[in-house]
């Protein structure tokens, strides 16, 4: 199955509206919200995002695809969890078997109401095509924050991956 990793309409949560990306700051708990796509076989990966789709948490996904391909680069098997435990967030399951990532979205243990997902068990790609996609997404979005967030680009990328090991 094919993979994709792309995102559209970024945007800096305020206390009372979505800020443009010239609004991004320094501050430890400035994030960036948007549409990340993460296509699985032609499949949208759902509850990414906490109040919809277009409301992904780039500062939390992109560390732990940071923390994801770090783990299983030195693995030809094994399996990584990301469950944040929050908001009714499900956990989400990538085991590595040779090339293959499987996909799983399974209960949270930490989050009341985060469910398992029967049509998203073990779905199936090739791990390289998502680790090559990923490291393109994140070209793109580091381009798109030094056009929109010049003043703080560098610092605040430099921040994000420290935090994400």
């Amino acid at each position: 199955m094919n993979v994709s990793l792309s995102f559209k309409n970024l945007f800096v949560p305020g206390a009372e509206a979505r800020l443009p990306l010239s609004a991004l700051d320094l501050d430890e708990n400035s994030h960036i919200h948007g549409e990340l796509q993460f296509v699985v076989g032609g499949r949208v990966v759902p509850y990414m995002g906490y109040f919809g789709p277009d409301d992904v948490c780039f500062n939390t996904w992109f560390g732990e695809f940071e923390q994801l391909i770090a783990h299983l680069d030195a693995l030809s098997s094994g399996a990584y969890i990301f469950d944040e435990g929050e908001q009714g967030q499900p956990a989400y399951q990538f085991d590595r078997r040779g090339e293959h990532l499987y996909l799983s979205i399974t209960a949270s243990a930490l989050s009341t109401g985060g469910e398992a997902d029967d049509d998203w068990q073990q779905v199936p790609f090739i791990y390289a095509v998502f680790k090559h996609q990923y490291l393109q997404c994140k070209t793109t979005f580091r381009a798109t924050l030094a056009n929109e967030a010049a003043d703080v680009y560098e610092q605040w990328m430099h921040d994000l991956f420290a935090r994400s090991g």
